[in-house]
Order: C-alpha cells, then sequence, then structure tokens
C-alpha cells in the first residue's frame, strides 16, 4: 500500500498503536512515505498531541497488512 489513494484511505482511520506493551486507540491524520516505508501521524483518541510513527506499528480493524498486536488476540 503506497499509491496516494492507499495513503488517503488511511486518514481519519480509528486504529491501535502498540507502545511499550500498551495498545492505545488513535485516530490517523496523515501517511506519507519516506524511504520507502510507510509512516503516519496519530493522535490519541483520549487525549492530546500526535505524532508520526511506521506504518507497522499501527493495526486497524480488518487489517490484512499488518498482524494484529497479541494484546488484542488474546481479548478477542
Amino acid at each position: 500500500m503506497s499509491t496516494t489513494k492507499d495513503l488517503a484511505q488511511l486518514i481519519n482511520a480509528t486504529a491501535h498503536l502498540q507502545s511499550e506493551g500498551m495498545l492505545v486507540p488513535v485516530q490517523i491524520l496523515d501517511a506519507r512515505v519516506s524511504f520507502g516505508k510507510i509512516h503516519v501521524q496519530v493522535t490519541p483518541v483520549g487525549g492530546e498531541g500526535n505524532t508520526w510513527v511506521d506504518r507497522e506499528r499501527v493495526w486497524l480493524q480488518g487489517d490484512v497488512t499488518v498482524a494484529p498486536p497479541l494484546a488484542l488476540i488474546r481479548r478477542v
């Protein structure tokens, strides 16, 4: 997934960010390709601030390009 249309589809999606053993619900604000890797700018759903992270750290429901985090699998 790296075409402009594919990246645009990520914007405003709600996802889960894996961070230091936690799953944080986030909203994707923007997406870009840098040095051949996809990065997304995220903001926490229940907090403040934003940051750019590697797309592989963000999981969307039904995502087949990134494996779901283990913590999410255990909950199901």
